[in-house]
């Protein structure tokens, strides 16, 4: 007479994930008279002491998730954001021509709106361009901790490179992390997409793709922000992972049933494997 054992597994949902109970079974299997199973004749049991799996899954697609968890605040001290925002469904020309077909507007008036919105935005790049070059210069060379920040082209500074170093004391810290920044024509008024280049294993970036849920660069945005400060707030948030809005369900799962360990050595080992030592700058933003 052999043990079986046999593992029930029950609807996932959002959040809770999929639940697996696993129950032990004594006796000998027999067929069933109405059925092709086979059922087992003895008893099964779960023991008071066990208790279920961690959930596989804490993030499901938009069919199945009316409700998902909000992106983390990007300081711990603030208060979650309960009413996330679902991402605009359109691009930046076709929410202008929308928006002007709307309100009634001539067709001429509404590209005369994106041109100055994109003047805008250009001048405000071609600011920061120059309070990064001033803080190169005002930074000291071995300061370690530093964000290297840079257009990719300058005479285009909608696409913009960051090199973020590993904040000290976390799994992190010793590596570089490449993110790759872009501008649209409406910024500052909304952010700017961020994501990273380097694969980095945190629970709220997301592994393949890289994007990041930071509410600065959804619902809290604002034009104060700008694209260093927003790398510093992105800094922040490897120090300070949130596992209940996880990207990537697997470092969630280790931080929320408490097993730091596994999590700090997964993260150091990601970040040895696909972190820079020392990045390539172009020679006028490195000192």
């Amino acid at each position: 007479m052999d043990d079986l054992i046999i593992i029930i597994v029950m609807g996932s949902s959002a959040h809770t994930g999929t639940r697996i109970w696993r129950w032990r079974c004594t006796g000998s299997w027999t067929p069933h008279p109405r059925r092709r199973r086979r059922w087992p004749a003895g008893s099964c049991s779960l023991p008071r002491s066990a208790s279920p799996l961690p959930p596989l899954h804490t993030v499901s697609d938009s069919s199945s998730n009316s409700n998902p968890k909000p992106c983390p605040p990007t300081e711990p001290s603030l208060n979650r954001i309960h009413n996330p925002v679902a991402p605009l469904p359109q691009g930046d020309d076709e929410r202008y021509e929308t928006g002007c077909r709307l309100q009634g507007t001539a067709a001429g008036q509404c590209s005369t709106r994106r041109a100055t919105m994109a003047m805008r935005s250009a001048a405000r790049l071609a600011r920061e361009l120059r309070d990064v070059v001033q803080s190169t210069r005002a930074t000291d060379s071995h300061d370690h901790d530093r964000i290297y920040l840079f257009p990719v082209d300058t005479d285009d500074l909608t696409r913009w490179r960051a090199f973020l170093p590993g904040p000290p004391g976390t799994p992190y810290e010793g590596v570089f992390f490449e993110l790759a920044l872009t501008a649209t024509s409406t910024y500052p008024v909304e952010p700017p997409k961020i994501k990273f280049v380097t694969p980095i294993f945190h629970p709220n970036i997301n592994y393949k793709t890289g994007e990041i849920c930071l509410d600065i660069l959804k619902a809290e945005w604002s034009p104060v922000w700008t694209l260093l400060s927003a790398c510093r707030a992105i800094s922040a948030m490897l120090s300070n992972p949130e596992a209940d809005s996880p990207l990537n369900c697997d470092a969630g799962n280790l931080i929320r049933h408490n097993d730091m360990r596994g999590y700090n050595s997964l993260a150091r080992m990601y970040a040895i494997d696909r972190g820079m030592k020392s990045p390539t700058i172009p020679d006028t933003f490195k000192r």
